[in-house]
């Protein structure tokens, strides 16, 4: 097993200065892409970043990998809006709107865009397009194209979602 001794030297690492004990791990700083774990022969850093759902986070004296609280928004219909916090919006305008986006969670920067247009009335609506902006990528998708996603260009959707599966995750 481990020793759980304190090494006989203290240990700055990422602006850290800490007596850390032998078998002690951290991420070596604000990132989280390098976890070190202190051994008897010195520290030992890998490669280890948070995995999707998770953001890099200070937590007490350290940065670490914190699960990311999901919640989903939805818009159906002549549009009805559910938001995150479960309130109803019935909207009849016919412009893009915005309908979700990144605002300071530590999250990949996205941005989540609706376009309605008129359904055989000026006084009804609909859900024409979905643009959705993210890793410097815009996907969208359009009413009447099923199946299909414009990324550059016209594409079946599966094809579209293998570059962009955390997109799909991260608003689900």
């Amino acid at each position: 097993g481990l020793d759980s001794s304190p090494v006989h030297h203290s240990a700055t690492y990422g602006g850290i200065h800490s007596h850390p004990y032998v078998g002690d791990s951290f991420w070596s700083d604000n990132t989280c892409a390098e976890k070190c774990t202190c051994t008897s022969s010195g520290l030992q850093c890998v490669s280890q970043p948070c995995s999707f759902g998770q953001a890099c986070r200070p937590s007490m004296f350290q940065f670490s990998c914190q699960t990311v609280q999901r919640e989903t928004c939805t818009i159906s219909g002549d549009p009805h809006y559910y938001t995150y916090d479960d309130t109803v919006f019935h909207f009849q305008g016919t412009c893009t709107y915005v309908l979700s986006e990144e605002c300071g969670h530590n999250l990949p920067y996205f941005r989540v865009e609706g376009k309605n247009e008129h359904r055989g009335s000026t006084h009804v609506s609909w859900t024409r397009l979905v643009r959705v902006f993210v890793y410097d990528e815009m996907i969208e998708l359009v009413k009447d194209q099923r199946g299909k996603a414009l990324v550059s260009t016209l594409v079946p959707l599966e094809r579209a979602l293998e570059h962009a599966v955390d997109i799909v995750n991260l608003l689900t």
